[in-house]
């Protein structure tokens, strides 16, 4: 018989799905003020989650310093550095943020800092570069450091050792080959290996840790359904972030994963793992597919969207570049243009209507490339077209016949992602001509 999730002591107090709850617990494992691991336990379990077997046996836990979410200092020198990702993704290139203050030499901590506060100038290095890192360390090296560069801090000098914990296993995007990739699910393999040794202690702090690995399990059981069969979970697609006073009681007690997700309101997070496994699929059929377009995954007002960007085919519109765009968000797929502007883009009703019956146009042009609108006047298709008042450079329309590519088996998924490129791509190259 499956296993039913039960509600634990985290879930109870509504504590289950907070990043800061969970990085304070973690801290508090390693602290000396839990009681529940000697030095030696937590100096193998540290090992274990970082992959090597150096002596780091934890001398002081710090949360949330320095916006790190857990930095531990170890007896030799060291450090652990983690990041907690439970319900968000990486922003602001904040893991190049994170090295720079633990670097363990002042070059490592330019090159940190270089790449944390100038991303676009980094791009455009590795673009020269061509994949070459010995290249793109040099190239950086060479440039001015900036005023408010600092060397050293308390914290900087010591051996760095990085971790970047996630719920949905996704990439670090730090400096290569640094930053240990940590599964809440390995984290719970990882401590309950260590509690079967503890069957005899009676502390008030082993049933605090026994609850919170009840609850990493569940979190990761639950996770792992959603991936294994997405076709189970449409509401994960079509509901976003539904608040928890607009779900029945009942549907939050039976047990089920989906209630679980429900009651944690992981649909946001879940939907990123979706796009991230579809993304990884797709490059291991297709590499070739994204040496002409970039992918980027993101969310607007608690739904996760994944962008696949032609910055080849750009065009310009009443002197403003636009940036041709295919868009998977919820149960839509959209073909999209985004302004581009040194500045920000501040339109009025008359420009906003310009560009929508410009993108209309062509679109009608070429029609007969799609059949979501092959059917349609310039007109109809204008006024399909959707343009949020807060985002005056963003125009789309949605070309999905209400598919729900997230049913769609993994082969089929993929043949299915890989017309609407090509579909898109040959649109994109019309609407310039």
């Amino acid at each position: 018989m499956e296993e039913l999730f039960k509600k634990g002591f985290f879930e109870f107090i509504a504590a289950a799905d907070a990043e800061k709850v969970h990085s304070q617990t973690i801290g508090w494992i390693f602290s000396n003020d839990c009681d529940v691991f000697d030095p030696n336990e937590k100096r193998a379990i540290l090992r274990e989650l970082t992959n090597n077997t150096v002596d780091l046996t934890p001398q002081k836990v710090e949360v949330e310093v320095n916006d790190i979410d857990i930095l531990i200092t170890c007896t030799d020198n060291s450090l652990v550095v983690i990041e907690n990702k439970l319900k968000s993704s990486q922003h602001s290139n904040q893991l190049f943020k994170y090295e720079y203050l633990t670097a363990r030499d002042e070059i490592l901590a330019w090159q940190s800092y270089f790449q944390w506060k100038f991303q676009e100038e980094c791009n455009k290095i590795r673009s020269q570069v061509n994949g070459d890192y010995k290249r793109f360390l040099a190239a950086i090296d060479e440039r001015e450091k900036s005023n408010d560069f600092k060397w050293k801090t308390e914290k900087q000098g010591k051996i760095p050792y990085y971790i970047y914990l996630t719920l949905i296993e996704e990439e670090p995007f730090g400096s290569k080959g640094i930053w240990n990739k940590l599964s809440y699910n390995r984290l719970h393999e990882v401590l309950s290996k260590y509690l079967a040794n503890k069957k005899h202690l009676k502390t008030e702090n082993i049933w605090i840790l026994k609850s919170y690995v009840s609850t990493i399990h569940n979190l990761s059981r639950a996770a792992n359904k959603f991936v294994q069969k997405p076709q189970d979970f449409a509401f994960v697609f079509t509901v976003g972030k539904q608040a928890i006073e607009d779900i029945k009681t009942e549907e939050l007690q039976d047990g089920s994963p989906q209630s679980y997700i429900k009651l944690l309101r992981l649909e946001t997070i879940l939907q990123k793992w979706f796009y991230s496994k579809l993304i990884e699929d797709l490059k291991g059929k297709n590499q070739q597919l994204f040496k002409s377009i970039e992918h980027h995954i993101g969310e607007t007002h608690g739904t996760a969207l994944l962008d696949f960007t032609f910055t080849d085919l750009c065009f310009k519109i009443n002197e403003i570049n636009y940036i041709p765009i295919l868009q998977f968000q919820g149960n839509a797929v959209k073909l999209a243009i985004a302004g581009k502007s040194d500045g920000e883009i501040k339109s009025n009703e008359g420009d906003r209507q310009s560009v929508k019956k410009y993108f209309a146009e062509r679109l009608s042009i070429n029609s007969h490339l799609n059949d979501s609108f092959k059917e349609y006047s310039s007109d109809q298709i204008l006024k399909k077209i959707s343009n949020p008042r807060k985002a005056d450079g963003f125009f789309s329309i949605n070309i999905n016949e209400d598919n729900k590519y997230w049913q769609i088996g993994d082969e089929d998924l993929i043949s299915f992602v890989v017309t609407k490129i090509e579909q898109a791509q040959k649109i994109f190259q019309k609407l310039n001509g």
